[in-house]
Order: C-alpha cells, then structure tokens, then sequence
C-alpha cells in the first residue's frame, strides 16, 4: 500500500516529511467548530457539534506539539480516472501469459494465492503495501492496524489458515472491554448500575428475539428494536453502529445490528498489528514459495474475457501499461470497483451491484514514547463523540508477555463518515493537520494523559471500505452472486453480506478451489 498521499485540498508545504504542530486552546476550538460544520453531516453532525461546545470546559485544548504524519490509505486519482471514464491507451497484445491472475492484495487476494502458491498464477495489488484494509504500521516495536484489528472467533477456516501459517492469536475477553456513556466509563458487561441493567436487558431481548423464526431480520431496520430503552445506552448503541457500518441503527438492518451486538459481547481474537499480522503472514508465505508472483503498485483498468480465459490491462508505478492473459481470473476487490474494470458483466449484475452503499472512515493511530493510558483493549464512546471504538495495539503484546517499557503505546480511533459520496467528499477534503488537531482533542478528553505524551498521529483515508448493510442487502447480493462465468471468479470479502475475515477466508476458498480444478483439466 502507497503510503505517501497527499491528495484532496491538501497541500502543505514538507507533507512527505510530515508536520510538527503546536495548537492552543483557542484554535482547538476553532478548528473543532469548523470540523463540525464542514466535515461530519447528517446524523455524525450532532455529536461533533456537541462536543466543540463542551470542549470548552475541558483540559483538552491545553498546548501540546505531535507530528502529523502523511495521509496514508486510499489513493483517489487513479480510481476517479477509472469512475470517469479516462482509460488509458490499452496494450493490444500480451506480453505475459499465466495460468492464473488475482485481482487486488487484500485479505482475500492473499488468501487466494496462498491457496495457490504451488500454482502458476501472478497477483496485481494497486499500493506498495499489501493488505488493503488489513495493513498496518509500526511504531516503537508495536505493530499497529490500520484498518481491521481483530476477529471474533477461532472457527474451522480460520484456525486452519492458523495452523498453516503458523501464527496464534490472543484473546482477549469481552469483559474487559470499556464503554464511555453521558460522561461516565463503565466497565465490563456485567453490573448492578442503570447501564449494565439496560444493556444486559437489550442483550436478553435480541437473543429471545433471535431464536424466533417468524421476523425477517434482513428486511427490518435495526432502529425498531432499541425503543424502550434508556437514551443513554441508545446513544452509545448508535454512535458503535457508525463506527461499524458508517450508518446508524436506522439506516441498518436488524441483521446487522443483531451481529454487531454478538461481536461487541464476544472475545477477541487478536495479532499483534491487528489483522495486519494476518495479512503478514500469508505475504510471507506466498513469498517463500511463489517468488516474484506478488506485483505492487499496480492498478488494474481493465478484465475482459478472450477466447482462451481473461486479458488483464494494467499500469505500473511508471504509467507503463501492460497485459497479461490467463485461464482464469480472480477479482477480489470491492463491487463497486469490480464492476468498473469488468465492461463485460451482464447488465443485470451491474445493476445490482451499483446499487450498493459504502461508507469511508479514518483510522487514526497515536503514537506514544510512553505508556501512560490505564484503558483496556477496546473501549467505545457514546453520541457525544464522532467516533466510538477505540484500540490500544500494545494490548496483545502485553497479554502474550512481550511487551516492554521503552515500546509506549499507540492508541488507534476509529472515525467514520457519513456512508455515500456525501461522506466520501467530505472524507477527500479533509485537511490533514487541523483534522489531526481536532482528533486530538477529542480523544484527549476522554484519556487526559495523552496530551502531553503524543509523539506523532498517522491519519489513514478509507473511502470505499465498508458495504453499508441496510435493509435487502441480501437480495442485492442474491442477484449478483447467480452470474457465473468459466473466465472469472469474484472474491471479494463482503460476497456474503458483510466485510469480515471469514468472508474473505470463504470467499478465496472457493475461488482457488475454482482455479485448481481448472488447473487439472
């Protein structure tokens, strides 16, 4: 993944080096205000604009200095050429032919070529990191995640690839997890106070709810099963379903929300980098065996079929443009871009997957020389806040008995934006420091001791991550999933419903299964 994007309005002077800021107080609440007018619409406006108002009795705003790193994440030029139509001149002949080519570097494109390392085969990833949104970065000897952090359970696929590459997770239980609600930290699941009532009773309800049959999740708004329930916990319930879905409970289906509930009150299964040291792992699996089969910085324009498989059109770092055809092509990236470099999906199945929502967030890492943040793996935040999970990386580290002083600490945030081209706007327009500035301040308020102890934050852009899973999402899906074709197989993640490891894991299973019976034909 490229790493050096300085995209949108931005365009400050030394942004490769990245830029040491120095806020006070008073520009803190500047640049918060100006945030909550300009960079959070909808229902993510309240919460920032609340809290630019409160912010004022806080020490949040107080003068610290941190460097801003530069943008990291989603490159947007090269995929708006692509939306607008500005294709480059295509090779008309190849100059490379294999049995095999993986469209996109992310989980699932790894996955796949694992499953295939033995197999001639040659995987085109857009950025020099691959990964996607399960890459990461490091910091100190802490291995950070810039985007998935961890999975739910050690089912069969998983611990299989587990086994195979040779990694163990730790887990860390739902019970340490801490929610921030109406000004207060509570912690765990269980208690006798007004919150841990509410909240096991919500729990309680879903489940009895969930073991009937006559009520169709998937076509019901998750929104209609919170009434009755105290504002407080509906507060925090929301702004969790954002930092999800980018999407709140009434934009979501129950499917969703009945889901993001069993996630929130389940161990986690966690690497250190988060799902990045997954993402690791298979890179250096398929590295060993397959030398040379993995190609960066490579962005594909096009997949069409010929009469012997596919021919793929790519550009490299250089603008070079090149073609290689193969038996067989497996497209893992995400629908919305699949059905952009695929001209020759029936129409249907474009119609169906243009009919997708996306949501674009900010995973803010920040970087700490020192350890000074008493807070558990995951805490969450409530409405008064635009964002809700939070992450502390060093957390597996410590609990597998690595962990040292001289490491600190990195804190990851999770900041969505509202889903569409709304929040995708708003997402590009972000500008980099004062966007970090009002982070800060943010998240100082509920951890004070950051403050004074930041180092350096690094902002990574994601602007198509999340398939937003309202109401019918499944039928949508239905319908692009019945298209088959003997030249290419879609692979991406969310094929099922909802982005998650076991998705992606599920997904390259079938597609290398696919190529290998290809391969003994």
């Amino acid at each position: 993944m490229k790493l050096l994007y300085d995209v949108g309005s931005v365009t400050e002077q030394g942004a490769e080096q990245g830029a040491s800021v120095s806020v006070s107080r008073r520009d803190f609440l500047k640049i918060l205000a100006a945030v909550s007018a300009t960079g959070i619409s909808g229902t993510f406006a309240s919460s920032a604009s609340t809290f630019a108002a409160e912010l004022k009795n806080t020490a949040a705003a107080k003068r610290g200095s941190y460097t801003v790193r530069p943008w990291c994440g989603d490159n947007f030029a090269l995929g708006h050429r692509l939306r607008d139509g500005e294709l480059p001149q295509a090779p008309q002949k190849a100059e490379r032919t294999v049995d095999f080519v993986i469209v996109g570097g992310g989980m699932a494109g790894l996955c796949t070529a694992h499953h295939l390392k033995d197999q001639d085969f040659l995987l085109l990833e857009q950025y020099e990191q691959t990964g996607g949104t399960s890459s990461g970065g490091s910091y100190r000897g802490i291995d950070y995640s810039r985007g998935a952090v961890c999975t739910g359970s050690d089912g069969a696929l998983k611990q299989q690839l587990f086994d195979e590459l040779n990694i163990k997770p730790v887990v860390i239980t739902a019970e340490e997890t801490e929610w921030h609600s109406a000004g207060q930290w509570y912690k765990s699941l269980t208690g006798n106070d007004k919150f841990h009532k509410e909240f096991n009773r919500l729990l309680s309800e879903i489940k009895a709810i969930k073991s009937k049959s006559d009520t169709n999740l998937g076509e019901v708004t998750f929104a209609g099963f919170l009434s009755g329930y105290d504002r407080e916990l509906v507060g925090l319930i929301n702004n969790i379903s954002r930092s999800f879905f980018c999407a709140g409970p009434d934009y979501v289906s129950a499917t969703a929300g009945f889901f993001m509930l069993q996630a929130l009150t389940s161990d986690s299964y966690v690497f250190d980098g988060g799902n990045s040291g997954i993402a690791r792992a298979l890179r250096g699996s398929v590295d060993t065996a397959a030398t040379g089969r993995i190609h960066t910085d490579c962005f594909v324009w096009s997949v069409k079929p010929t009469d012997k498989g596919a021919a793929v059109v790519y550009g490299d770092s250089s603008g070079n443009m090149h073609r290689v055809d193969c038996k067989h092509v497996v497209v893992t990236t995400p629908p919305l871009v699949a059905v952009r470099i695929l001209p020759e999906l029936p129409e249907k199945v474009k119609a169906a997957w243009s009919n997708l929502e996306y949501g674009a967030f900010v995973v803010a890492n920040f970087c700490m020389p020192k350890k000074v943040l008493q807070c558990p793996y995951q805490s969450f935040a409530d409405d008064a806040y635009p964002f809700s999970q939070m992450v502390l990386a060093e957390a597996p580290y410590q609990a597998a008995g690595k962990y040292k002083p001289d490491m600190g600490s990195v804190l990851t945030v999770y900041h969505p934006f509202l889903h569409g081209s709304v929040g995708r706007r708003q997402l590009l327009n972000l500008e980099r420091e004062q966007f970090a500035s009002s982070l800060v301040a943010q998240v100082t308020s509920l951890f004070e001791p950051l403050q004074n102890n930041l180092d350096q934050i690094e902002i990574t852009r994601w602007g198509h991550a999340v398939m937003v899973p309202r109401p019918g999402l499944s039928s949508i899906l239905n319908k692009a999933n019945q298209y088959t074709t003997p030249w290419m197989t879609f692979a991406h993640s969310s094929a099922g419903g909802g982005q998650s490891l076991e998705g992606a894991l599920s997904a390259a299973r079938n597609a290398a299964d696919t190529c290998l019976k290809i391969a003994t034909t």
